[in-house]
């Protein structure tokens, strides 16, 4: 670990392997050298391998998402970006809140890494804006679609028809502007963050995020909630409770 800046994040190369040992979790913030020859110890050897990784300060509304489709055919592929507002478990986590917007910087950069390793197909990309330097650092790129994708879909860039016409032959219409200002909001989570930032956030290494970072509000959506479909809603609130009860008793 020598040359390793703390704190930084360890975190599992396959989360679910690791997950009753994270009890939710999505990283362990690592203080100090001490502290992650501790936790190495506790590691359960089945679940796998584990990643350190540097921890980029400052709130997690100066996270830029991109949502992409690459492919041989020039016309099938397109992008998305949005700004990352607030996420769940909190600082590092999953979006709970994002808003499309344009990160032209974070296109850009997401685009040419994608054409350089010569990936074809989805992808969802993160990157945070570092207040040291100013720069754009890259938190994560997943190989498929994440769990805010319907947000590009909502702001008018629908990647996953593309890819899927793409792929069956289908004609791929061209690529229409996307719609800036969609607010993407996972209640339940966002809740849970948003009560974690009032009673502990004052303490937390990571600022609170700023809700307005994105900018107005133009139209909304949600991942699970719908008017015409409500049973997945109640489903998944069913989950939380009894996750709930599981932890607590």
């Amino acid at each position: 670990v020598e040359g390793v800046p703390f704190p930084c994040l360890l975190k599992p190369t396959l989360i679910h392997l690791a997950k009753p040992f994270m009890r939710g979790r999505k990283v362990f913030i690592v203080e100090s050298r001490a502290d992650l020859v501790a936790l190495s110890k506790k590691l359960p050897r089945e679940s796998g391998s584990w990643l350190l990784q540097e921890l980029i300060p400052g709130e997690e509304s100066s996270i830029a998402l991109v949502a992409g489709y690459t492919s041989e055919n020039a016309i099938a592929g397109d992008t998305f970006t949005a700004v990352k507002l607030r996420q769940y478990p909190p600082g590092f986590g999953s979006a709970s809140r994002a808003i499309s917007g344009p990160c032209a910087e974070a296109r850009e950069i997401a685009e040419t890494l994608m054409a350089s390793i010569g990936f074809n197909g989805m992808y969802g990309a993160e990157f945070k804006r570092d207040p040291r330097d100013g720069r754009l650092k890259i938190i994560e790129v997943n190989p498929r679609p994440t769990l805010w994708f319907y947000l590009s879909h909502a702001a008018g860039k629908r990647l996953v028809e593309r890819a899927y016409c793409d792929v069956a032959g289908l004609p791929v219409a061209l690529a229409s502007p996307q719609r800036d200002g969609v607010l993407w909001h996972y209640v339940l989570k966002d809740m849970a963050s948003a009560i974690f930032y009032r009673i502990r956030g004052r303490g937390f290494i990571l600022g609170a995020p700023d809700l307005a970072a994105g900018g107005p509000v133009a139209g909304r959506c949600w991942p699970v909630f719908s008017l015409s479909d409500p049973m997945p809603f109640f489903a998944e609130l069913m989950v939380y409770v009894t996750k709930f009860f599981r932890r607590v008793f």
